[in-house]
C-alpha cells in the first residue's frame, strides 16, 4: 500500500517529528575517503537490482517506558557504480502487532503502519561501501508514540530515497515492555552437531581436532546446549570418525565424546552425515539410508592401544532398516587392540530414536518416516499451511508432529552465527520481537526454536543469544519432549520439487546396479558397503548451500559408479584360424581391487562352431586369457557374440564380439564324407532288397491268381 507519492511496497509512514525530537549521527565506513565527493546520478537499474541495501536495529530488541529508542543500522551501496547523497527516512508502529502482522511486516516493510519520527542524511557512496547511521528517538516521543498499546511486539521502518527513487526498506522489530507481560512462553530449543559438506564418509583427525577443540564450533555448540538445555542432533557420523581413527582420535575429539556422554540434554540422531531425509524418499530410496559396514576404511594398526573412545551402553542409530524393538538395548564395548564393529562405532545411548528433522516436509515423507521407526517429525513451519496457525504440536498425514517455528529459528540462528556486531544486534532484536508477539498469541504455550543446519561462519555469539532468549522476562527454557502432543489435523503447503531429486535417483539406481554386480565377489557386501560409503556424504543437509559443488561432485560420483558397474569387460580380439577342437581365446580385465569369478559364454553366428560356457576367476587390476571349449564343424567365418555373467547370472559388463576363420581338419570333412557314402550306400542297398522282395511278391500272387481261375473254370465244367 502507499499514500502521499510513496509507491505501494513501501509502506505507510506518516510525518511526527517535532522540532529537535531526535537525535542523529551518521558514519561512512569501508574506506570511504575524507575529500568531497561529487554528486553522481542514479543508474536507472539500482533500485530495481537491489544495489542498496539498507539493515535496521531497534536497540537490544527491548524498549521500555522512560528510555530513549535507539535506531541503528547501515546503508550500503553493492553495485558498481557510486551512489549520491541519500535520505533515510524512519518511522515507528504506534500499534501493537500480533504474530502474524509482526511477521508480515519484517518480511515486507510495506505491510506495516508507521509514524515518521525522523531523517537521516545518508552521504554519496562509491561502490562497494556503506554508511553506519544512528537516531535516537527521545524516551518522551518513545512514550507519545507507543503509550497505550500495550505490552507487545512494534517495528522500526526505514526508507532510502535519492532524487525521488526509492533504492530500498527495511524493517526491525522491538517489544514494548509497558504493562504486565503474558504467561511464561515455553521454548524448547535444537542444536545440530554436525560438520561442514564433504565427500567423505569419515571425517579425518585434523578436521576433527579443529572443531572439538577450544574454540571449534562443535566444542561451542557442545557448551552452549549444555548451559542451555537444548535438545542436541547429533550426526552418526562424528561418533564412527572419532572411533575409527582408534589411537590416533585428537584428544579433544575423545574429551568431547566424553562430555557429550555426561551431558544430561536430550541426543537424538540424525540421519548418518546429516541426511537430507525428504531427499531420501524423494529420489526413492526403500528406507532412511544408513552405512553397512565400515570394515574397510579400518586399520587394525589403529587399535593396538586403544578403541578410540567407544561409549558404554551405547544404543544404535537408526539405519536403513532400523529394529524399533532395539532402541535402548546395550551394545557390547569393544576390547582393547579390537577392531569395532560397525555397530559399535555407530552406537550412543540416545534419549530418543523416534524423531525425524527434514529441512522441508513434503508429501508422503512422514509416512516414510515412521516405516523406518521415526514416528514422531520435527516440521518446519513454513511447511505447513499458514504456517501451521501458530500450533506447537500436531498430525501430519497421520504422523506425530513437533512444529519448529521457521521465522524464530532464522532469527535466532542469524543471532547465534552473525559473523559481525551489527547482524547479531538485529537478528536478536529481531527474535526478541518475535518471541514477544508469539507469547502474546499463544499465552502460557510453547514454542520449538531449531538452530540452523549449515555450518557456521561463527559461534562466538551462540551462548550468548540462548542466553537472550532465556532471560527476556517472559520466557523459559523447557526440554523438547515437554511440548505437549495435539490431535490437531496440519495441513501441508505446496513445497517446490527438489532440484537434487534427480540426480540422486541416478545415484540411488547405480547403487542397485552395483548391488546387482556384486555378485561377481565371493563377497558381495564389500562392494556394496564402500559404495554405500561414498554416496551417504552427498545426501547431507550441508549442501543446500552449495547447490553447484553438489551438482558437480554427484556427477563425479555417477562417473565413478558407472567405471564400477563396467570394471569387468572383454577384450575385442580377432583370431584368424581355429581348429577342429581348439578353445577360442578371450581376454577378460578386471579393473576392480578384488578378484572376480564369472561366467563366460559365446553365442556363434551360424553352425560352423559349437561353443560351451566355462567359469574363470579373474584376478584384481588384471587381465586373463581365458579359453572357451570350442568345436569346429565346418570351415568358414564366424562372428562369435561374447557376454559375461556372474555367477548367479547377472550380466556384467558389455558384450563383445570377436571375428574367427574356422577351419574344420580334413579328417573331420573325410569322416562326414565317409559317413555319408555308407549311409548313401546302405540306404541304395535298402532299396534294391525291397524293390526285389516286392517283384517276387507280386510274381507269387499272379501266379496264385491264375491257379484259381483254372479251378474255378474246372468247378464249372463239373457241374455243367
Amino acid at each position: 500500500m502507499g499514500t502521499g507519492g510513496h509507491p505501494p511496497g513501501l509502506g505507510v509512514i506518516r510525518r511526527r517529528l517535532p522540532a529537535a525530537a531526535a537525535v542523529l549521527a551518521v558514519g561512512i565506513g569501508a574506506c570511504v575517503g575524507a575529500g568531497v565527493l561529487p554528486l553522481v546520478p542514479i543508474p536507472a537499474s539500482m533500485a530495481a537490482d537491489a544495489s542498496v541495501e539498507l539493515v535496521l536495529t531497534a536497540g537490544s530488541g527491548l524498549v521500555r517506558p522512560g528510555e530513549d529508542l535507539v535506531i541503528t543500522g547501515s546503508v550500503s551501496n553493492l553495485a558498481a557504480a557510486p551512489l549520491p547523497a541519500s535520505t533515510l527516512s524512519l518511522g515507528v508502529s504506534e500499534s501493537r502487532l500480533d504474530r502474524g502482522e509482526l511477521s508480515a511486516a519484517l518480511g515486507d516493510p510495506g505491510a506495516a503502519d508507521t509514524e515518521q519520527v525522523g531523517d537521516v542524511a545518508v552521504p554519496a557512496l562509491p561502490a562497494g561501501t556503506s554508511a553506519d547511521v544512528t537516531f535516537t528517538v527521545p524516551a518522551a516521543l518513545a512514550s507519545e508514540l507507543l503509550d497505550g498499546s500495550g505490552w507487545g511486539a512494534h517495528v522500526v521502518t526505514g526508507q532510502v530515497r535519492a532524487d525521488q527513487a526509492d533504492l530500498a526498506a527495511a524493517t526491525a522489530g522491538f517489544a514494548w515492555l509497558e504493562g504486565t507481560a503474558p504467561p511464561t512462553l515455553g521454548v524448547a530449543t535444537v542444536i545440530p552437531l554436525t560438520t561442514p559438506a564433504v565427500t567423505d564418509a569419515l571425517l579425518d583427525a585434523e578436521a576433527l581436532e579443529a572443531y572439538t577443540a577450544v574454540g571449534g564450533a562443535l566444542r561451542k555448540k557442545l557448551e552452549a546446549g549444555i548451559s542451555s538445555g537444548a535438545a542436541l542432533a547429533l550426526d552418526p557420523r562424528i561418533l564412527a570418525s572419532i572411533r575409527a581413527l582408534g589411537a590416533n582420535a585428537p584428544a579433544s575429539a575423545i574429551e568431547w565424546l566424553q562430555e557429550l556422554d555426561g551431558a544430561s540434554n536430550v541426543v537424538f540422531p540424525l540421519g548418518y552425515g546429516d541426511a537430507d531425509l525428504s531427499l531420501e524418499r524423494g529420489a526413492g530410496a526403500g528406507g532412511l539410508l544408513g552405512p553397512i559396514s565400515f570394515d574397510e576404511a579400518l586399520d587394525p594398526a589403529d587399535f593396538a592401544d586403544g578403541d578410540g573412545g567407544t561409549q558404554t551402553s551405547p544404543t544404535p542409530s537408526p539405519t536403513e532398516t532400523p529394529d524399533p524393538a532395539e532402541s535402548g538395548t546395550p551394545t557390547p564395548t569393544p576390547t582393547t587392540g579390537a577392531v569395532p564393529t560397525t555397530e559399535e562405532l555407530l552406537a550412543w545411548d540416545y534419549s530418543a530414536t523416534d524423531l525425524a528433522w527434514p529441512v522441508a516436509v513434503r508429501p508422503g515423507d512422514t509416512a516414510f518416516y515412521a516405516a523406518s521407526g521415526l514416528s514422531r517429525t520435527l516440521v518446519p513451519s513454513d511447511s505447513l499451511a499458514e504456517g501451521g496457525s501458530g500450533a506447537s504440536s500436531g498430525v501430519v498425514e497421520g504422523g506425530t508432529a513437533i512444529v519448529v517455528d521457521s521465522a524464530l529459528s532464522t532469527a535466532v540462528s542469524e543471532a547465534a552465527f552473525a559473523g559481525n556486531d551489527a547482524d547479531r544486534r538485529h537478528a536478536t532484536a529481531t527474535a526478541v520481537a518475535l518471541l514477544a508477539a508469539t507469547a502474546e498469541t499463544t499465552p502460557g504455550g510453547s514454542v520449538a526454536v531449531a538452530l540452523s543446519r549449515s555450518w557456521p561462519s561463527s559461534t562466538a555469539n551462540l551462548a550468548a543469544t540462548l542466553d537472550t532468549i532465556a532471560t527476556v522476562g517472559w520466557t523459559g527454557i523447557v526440554p523438547l519432549d515437554s511440548i505437549p502432543a495435539s490431535d490437531a489435523a496440519l495441513s501441508l503447503s505446496p513445497v517446490g520439487d527438489d532440484p537434487r531429486r534427480e540426480a540422486t535417483a541416478q545415484l540411488l539406481t547405480d547403487e542397485g546396479d552395483i548391488a546387482a554386480f556384486s555378485s561377481v565377489l565371493t563377497d558381495p557386501a564389500i562392494l556394496v558397503a564402500r559404495e554405500r560409503l561414498r554416496l551417504l556424504p552427498l545426501l547431507s543437509v550441508q549442501w543446500l548451500d552449495f547447490r553447484d559443488a553438489w551438482t558437480t561432485a554427484a556427477g563425479e560420483l555417477h562417473a565413478s559408479y558407472d567405471q564400477v558397474l563396467h570394471a569387468v569387460s572383454i577384450s575385442p580380439t580377432n583370431v584368424v584360424a581355429l581348429g577342429a577342437f581348439d578353445s577360442v581365446p578371450v581376454y577378460v580385465q578386471n579393473d576392480l581391487d578384488l578378484p572376480v569369478t564369472i561366467q563366460l559364454d559365446g553365442r556363434p553366428s551360424n553352425g560352423r562352431l559349437l561353443v560351451e560356457p566355462t567359469t574363470a576367476t579373474i584376478a584384481p587390476q588384471s587381465s586373463l586369457r581365458v579359453y572357451l571349449p570350442a568345436r569346429s564343424i565346418a570351415n568358414g567365418r564366424v562372428t562369435l557374440y561374447l557376454s559375461a555373467a556372474s555367477p548367479s547370472g547377472v550380466p556384467v559388463g558389455s558384450p563383445a564380439s570377436l571375428t574367427l576363420d574356422v577351419q574344420a581338419e580334413w579328417e573331420t570333412a573325410g569322416l562326414i564324407a565317409v559317413g555319408g557314402l555308407v549311409v548313401l550306400l546302405f540306404g541304395v542297398g535298402l532299396f534294391r532288397y525291397r524293390r526285389r522282395r516286392r517283384r517276387a511278391r507280386d510274381a507269387e500272387e499272379t501266379a496264385a491268381g491264375e491257379v484259381d481261375a483254372e479251378r474255378m473254370a474246372d468247378a464249372g465244367v463239373d457241374a455243367g
